[in-house]
């Protein structure tokens, strides 16, 4: 659904186009894969070492050739991965810059995965650290996303303690028999509190 996620197998197409008039012989094509992937295997003879898939091959004239290189992506994938990139370009120049994502260069966002972080955010009343009667004690719930894409349709519960009166809340959040809930959108790499 448009994210690597953790074991997944991603398939990459590489197409060479030849539009000259003489078959391009002895082509060499290299495919830098992201380190927090896995070679699987590689079509058309690819051979794969050191992070890197290699090719030779020729293109014939005013034609194409379709080469294929899947990876595994890593199970788990490290905390704070937002993204997995792959960069083909000719053996021998530099590669182009990948991120972000171009003509050779692919980037597929991670999954989100969304932590949540809940704390007192401030007392009312005359004594630090004790709850008194008819003090306001607002809590903040914050929703951090550590993963690449968006998180729609997030649902989160706070349940109050049964001493507690409901005040507010905020972002839409309501409350029904002592829970205060929320849907949300998590964005990428970002929170809401």
């Amino acid at each position: 659904t448009g994210q690597a996620e953790p074991g997944e197998q991603l398939t990459y197409t590489i197409t060479l186009t030849n539009t000259g008039g003489s078959d391009a012989v002895n082509y060499a094509v290299s495919d830098r894969l992201d380190p927090n992937t896995a070679f699987v295997s590689a079509d058309n003879g690819g051979v794969h070492a050191a992070g890197v898939v290699s090719w030779t091959v020729t293109v014939p004239a005013n034609g194409s050739v379709t080469l294929t290189v899947v990876v595994a992506v890593a199970d788990p994938l490290p905390a704070g991965v937002t993204q997995v990139a792959n960069v083909a370009y000719e053996t021998g120049t530099t590669p182009p810059p990948c991120p972000p994502a171009g003509g050779q260069c692919v980037v597929i966002p991670t999954e989100g995965a969304v932590v949540i972080a809940k704390a007192l955010a401030g007392e009312s009343g005359s004594a630090a650290g004790v709850a008194e009667p008819g003090e306001q004690l607002p809590y903040t719930t914050t929703l951090t996303n550590t993963g690449g894409s968006d998180v729609v349709g997030y649902a989160v519960s706070d349940r109050l303690d049964p001493n507690t009166a409901f005040i507010s809340a905020t972002h839409g959040g309501v409350h029904s028999a002592g829970v205060v809930t929320w849907t949300v959108t998590v964005p990428a790499n970002g929170s809401i509190t």
